[in-house]
């Protein structure tokens, strides 16, 4: 078994891989669609574990800045890690898992950020923090906002023409990733999340 960091012409596999793994209903969009920063063809810093010419096992590794009180944080996120079914039990995932730590070390990037608390990461050394929120607008939020923000309130589907004051919106919160429109834009467009859920 070889362990090697992809490069972007291998990533197809690494779409292919993920998608037979997660893809679950017709109707969901591959992954190399909802997750751009994982897939999108550049200098990678995902790793694969190779049976020869055969991607068996993939964890997608995206560098990031995240910005909070004052402070610039050059991070990592780990998504997408999936390994084939018949090569299950190997450790390739915990091999791959190191590698990332390896990668992360000498880039000098300040957290890895892993969503799920597997104990593939916890034996790591991984610590669950902060929480999700999820939040609705629909019709019913417009007296609640009006009432909380004594101002008008209009709710309507997003337009293209919002995509810099969203980013603006975004720069104000007190903790957040540092992104410029253009990915902002393309993270909008993968809808993950909302894939993910179906």
């Amino acid at each position: 078994m070889n362990i090697s960091i992809m490069k972007s012409d291998q990533l197809h596999q690494a779409v292919e891989l993920s998608d037979r793994i997660f893809l679950k209903q017709p109707e969901q969009p591959s992954m190399g669609v909802s997750f751009p920063p994982i897939f999108s063809p550049g200098i990678s810093h995902s790793y694969g574990a190779w049976d020869q010419d055969k991607l068996v096992s993939f964890m997608g590794f995206v560098p990031f800045s995240i910005q909070t009180r004052g402070a610039r944080l050059n991070i990592y996120s780990i998504g997408s890690v999936c390994t084939d079914p018949d090569y299950r039990g190997q450790r390739l995932a915990g091999s791959l898992l190191e590698q990332c730590i390896r990668h992360g070390e000498a880039s000098g990037a300040s957290l890895i950020l892993i969503s799920g608390g597997r104990s593939l990461y916890t034996r790591a050394g991984s610590r669950l923090f902060g929480r999700a929120f999820r939040f609705r607008l629909d019709l019913g939020s417009i007296d609640p906002l009006r009432a909380v923000t004594g101002k008008q309130v209009r709710i309507r589907a997003m337009q293209p023409q919002d995509l810099f004051h969203l980013q603006r919106l975004m720069e104000q919160r007190e903790a957040g990733y540092v992104t410029t429109a253009s990915e902002l834009n393309k993270l909008l467009d993968a809808s993950a999340y909302s894939n993910v859920i179906r």
